[in-house]
């Protein structure tokens, strides 16, 4: 009940730092200090992620108009807007709110971004090395958001559960001990687990 009663709690929070923004105040988010060549680059500053340090931003790039078509990928730039570099190959259609470790040390991504199904976590190293598959679901399978927790002992997610809806579900960081941790009749996903 813990962890429900947090990741509803961080629900309701980010629902009221939405109305702020959308009400023209400062919230102190890390959005909020992008740099307008960082939202360029990006195309989606929603999708943009701080490292723990400060210095680094993790992103989805979308290829709408460049090679390879309708390409998705990870990217990481230097919070200056320095240093671009692609870190998933496009063949993963990688993307949907990379989530990075608490330490920094790895970046949660979700493959297949272009549809919910056929899609799987993954992780990689800021600088590209090291790609690990933590989950293997099946293909009909809905998969949505994910995040670290903030010790970094687990990653909260969501995908197809009861009556073929979305529920919550954890995973340890190295693809074990998978637990279903909501069972509902209703639509649950976007889980966070908030501030670190």
């Amino acid at each position: 009940m813990k962890v429900i009663h947090t990741l509803v709690c961080v629900a309701v929070l980010t629902c009221l730092q939405l109305f702020a923004i959308a009400q023209g105040t400062k919230t102190g988010s890390p959005e909020d200090r992008l740099p307008p060549n960082i939202t360029q680059l990006t195309g989606f500053g929603e999708r943009a992620s701080w490292s723990p340090d400060g210095k680094r931003i993790a992103f989805m790039r979308w290829n709408s108009t460049a090679s390879p078509a309708n390409g998705r990928a990870i990217f990481v730039v230097d919070a200056d807007g320095t240093h671009v570099r692609r870190l998933t190959p496009w063949r993963l259609e990688a993307g949907d709110h990379p989530d990075w470790s608490p330490d920094g040390r790895r970046i949660l991504f979700r493959s297949g971004v272009s549809s919910y199904t056929r899609s799987n976590l993954w992780t990689i190293r800021p600088d590209g090395s090291d790609l690990e598959r933590l989950t293997d679901l099946p293909p009909t399978a809905e998969l949505f958001s994910a995040s670290y927790a903030p010790d970094g002992r687990w990653i909260v997610f969501s995908t197809t559960g009861r009556g073929g809806l979305p529920d919550l579900f954890a995973i340890r960081p190295d693809g074990t001990g998978l637990r279903q941790i909501t069972r509902t009749a209703v639509w649950d996903s976007a889980p966070d687990w908030g501030p670190r």
